[in-house]
């Protein structure tokens, strides 16, 4: 009986402590917060690759007119590297439709990725005064937020050597009034002012964010969500329709990043214990 109730007091506590470990790292929308990413991360983009596909004459001849089938990582995509000039990479583009979810870009540090770099090449530093409004999501507008990674995609209609679109180098930036007039004449609903730019040889926005959703611990670990329209600028040059959902992306910051909420090692350290008083107790009841 006595180790009976030592057992279970110690359960409690470990209950108790794992409990408050977790409701301290838990998200929140209130109490807003000004955020920031110089805990670095990544953002992943999930494309919908039927979405994609409409366009480049994709709708037109009831085929998939536009694919992707080529991602390059931060070490594949090294802008510092002398090899990794635009060109070798429009030269590597492939033939063959991969996934299209889980591409996921690095976030660059503050003040990095500086230019000269290869050829063809502008990976965006992240600006030090990036921010986000947890209560508005507004941003900082001039400010960027930087990302490393190149895609390479497919476009079987056209004629080589004009058979296949790179974009990459992208910024993550913040300008309601720029994209408000972008918008104007062509969409019946109000931008959010964000917008993915690709930076890639030459600049062009390429999605405009909408549908944002934010969870926050605090200013150094949150993660935005949301859904990729298709940008005037890149429907046009994709001879597409504008504002089309290509997709969803995740911008996760700090331990955003590989967890939405991780458990605190000192709690795995207490379940282990755990387990093994429960599996002790157990030999003891059988051997009893």
């Amino acid at each position: 009986m006595k180790i009976t109730s030592k057992f279970y007091s110690l359960l409690n506590k470990i209950l108790f402590v794992s409990l408050a470990c977790n409701l301290a790292l838990a998200p929140t929308t209130a109490n807003a917060s000004i955020l920031n990413a110089s805990a670095g991360g990544t953002f992943t983009f999930n494309y919908d690759s039927a979405a994609l596909g409409q366009y480049v004459y994709g709708s037109a001849n009831n085929n998939n007119g536009y694919y992707l089938a080529n991602f390059w990582n931060t070490t594949a995509s090294d802008p510092y590297n002398p090899n990794n000039i635009k060109s070798h990479f429009a030269s590597s583009v492939g033939s063959t439709q991969i996934p299209a979810t889980n591409l996921a870009h690095d976030v660059t540090p503050i003040g990095s990725y500086t230019d000269p770099q290869a050829s063809g090449r502008h990976v965006q530093g992240t600006s030090a005064n990036f921010a986000v409004d947890s209560n508005t999501l507004a941003g900082v507008t001039g400010a960027q937020l930087g990302m490393t990674g190149l895609q390479g995609y497919r476009m079987p209609d056209y004629p080589a050597p004009y058979n296949y679109m790179l974009a990459g180098d992208f910024s993550l930036a913040y300008d309601l009034s720029a994209r408000v007039s972008a918008w104007n004449g062509v969409a019946s609903t109000t931008p959010t002012g964000w917008y993915i730019q690709n930076n890639l040889s030459f600049r062009l926005v390429t999605y405009d964010l909408a549908n944002l959703s934010l969870l926050f611990t605090d200013a150094n670990n949150w993660k935005l969500s949301g859904n990729l329209l298709m940008s005037p600028d890149y429907g046009g040059m994709l001879l597409g329709p504008n504002f089309t959902d290509v997709g969803t992306f995740n911008l996760a910051i700090g331990s955003y990043a590989v967890s939405s909420v991780p458990l605190p090692a000192t709690v795995w350290i207490f379940l282990t214990g755990l387990m093994g008083l429960m599996a002790g107790g157990r030999r003891k009841t059988q051997v009893a």
